[in-house]
């Protein structure tokens, strides 16, 4: 009787922690998904339509998108920093979907080619970590 009452706690365990995994992964999405709102109408307040006209400007055509991303990226580190940004841009409606996809892009390859100049340098894991 003992045993059969352990096991029903077990299973009654298991069920309450994946309703709870379950309830907070969809909070978090929740908070996830209220900070993009908040960041968007922030970065329309302070911008407004100057910093529309200046992005319009930088990338009026694909290519100029792409080599804005490549730049960015490649003065900021970070493809997912800059992709991060461009999202709140769109989100807050300072840039057009369009413009977005050739600074993303433009962000990929400034990370692919800031790796490939790394690899050329010879600098490998092992040899880098121990010399220090």
């Amino acid at each position: 009787m003992i045993l059969q009452m352990t096991d029903l706690c077990k299973k009654e365990g298991k069920l309450v922690w994946t309703f709870l995994i379950c309830f907070h992964c969809l909070e978090v999405w929740r908070s996830f998904y209220m900070e993009l709102n908040v960041m968007g109408e922030g970065l329309t307040r302070a911008a407004g339509g100057k910093m529309e006209q200046i992005l319009e400007k930088l990338t009026s055509t694909p290519i100029k998108g792409v080599l804005l991303g490549a730049a960015v990226t490649a003065v900021i580190q970070s493809s997912s920093a800059t992709t991060v940004m461009v999202v709140g841009f769109v989100n807050s409606g300072i840039m057009k979907l369009r413009q977005a996809v050739g600074i993303i892009m433009g962000a990929n390859i400034g990370t692919t080619v800031t790796s490939w100049i790394l690899s050329l340098t010879g600098i490998e894991g092992d040899s880098f970590l121990s010399e220090c």
